[in-house]
């Protein structure tokens, strides 16, 4: 480890750059062991397409950090505000939850299986530990189909803002 802070004192300045520390990295780790404890890095070109993307984003994550601290929270997301689906966010916990959308549209499965459609409408909503926030746009659909939820929403005493 003190090598990989030896030969990288600061950030990547460059895709060389990071592409070299992505690389020692690796040898440090061993690529053999990362293969055997993923199998789905051993299909086809997809250990070289994650260590690519990881290159890239290790990259644009130095781009004007002023040291590794910096960077490594950029790498991270430490400061962003993650964008998920609700399976993604299964098992997860937030302060805050906003569904984007909540309309027909977004829920087009609603209408073939309610009875699945709330079941992921209650993971996604119960992530939130302090507020949930819908948002709904007429112009981008219709709330028909998924009139079920909103009529849980609201006797559930969920406040409705006008639209503006």
């Amino acid at each position: 480890m003190e090598d990989l802070r030896r030969r990288f004192p600061a950030p990547a300045a460059d895709l060389a750059a990071a592409e070299a520390l992505v690389g020692a990295i690796l040898d440090f780790v061993g690529r053999d062991r990362l293969l055997a404890a993923h199998p789905a890095y051993r299909q086809g070109d997809w250990f070289a397409k994650v260590v690519s993307a990881a290159t890239l984003h290790l990259r644009a994550s130095s781009e004007g950090a002023s040291d590794w601290c910096e960077a490594l929270d950029a790498y991270e997301g430490r400061h962003a505000v993650p964008l998920m689906t609700i399976h993604k966010c299964k098992g997860l916990e937030y302060h805050t939850v906003i569904f984007v959308g909540l309309d027909d549209g977004a829920w087009w499965s609603f209408r073939s299986d309610q009875i699945e459609g709330t079941a992921g409408f209650f993971v996604a909503f119960t992530r939130a530990k302090q507020r949930v926030i819908f948002t709904y746009c007429a112009q981008r659909g219709d709330r028909t189909m998924i009139a079920a939820l909103y009529k849980l929403l609201k006797a559930a005493g969920v406040q409705q803002l006008p639209q503006k």
